[in-house]
């Protein structure tokens, strides 16, 4: 994992570049903004403390949802405005993701 982080972060010149878990859907304040944020698990709607965490520009990739989930993608322009694109409809169901 390591090794990827390392080549992206230099193809894509990212400087800032986190790895790690948190627990809650408020992100880690003291480490962002982040250029990009994938969450694995769902979240019953949009956290907007992980939006405002986003860099300028940044993009982010979250399930969001209840019973009927989305893949949405979140990105963040120079700017600051912020656009949410809906990319695919998922189930997340005892911590496996499935596609229906």
């Amino acid at each position: 994992m390591e090794e990827k982080v390392r080549f992206y972060t230099k193809r894509y010149g990212s400087e800032n570049r986190y790895r790690g878990l948190m627990s809650r859907a408020t992100g880690s304040l003291e480490d962002g903004p982040y250029d990009a944020i994938h969450v694995g698990a769902a979240a019953p709607t949009m956290p907007a403390a992980l939006v405002e965490q986003l860099a300028r520009p940044g993009r982010m990739f979250i399930p969001v949802g209840d019973a009927a989930q989305q893949i949405i993608q979140v990105d963040k322009d120079v700017n600051g405005v912020v656009t949410e694109t809906p990319l695919l409809e998922v189930m997340v169901s005892c911590g496996l993701l499935t596609i229906p």
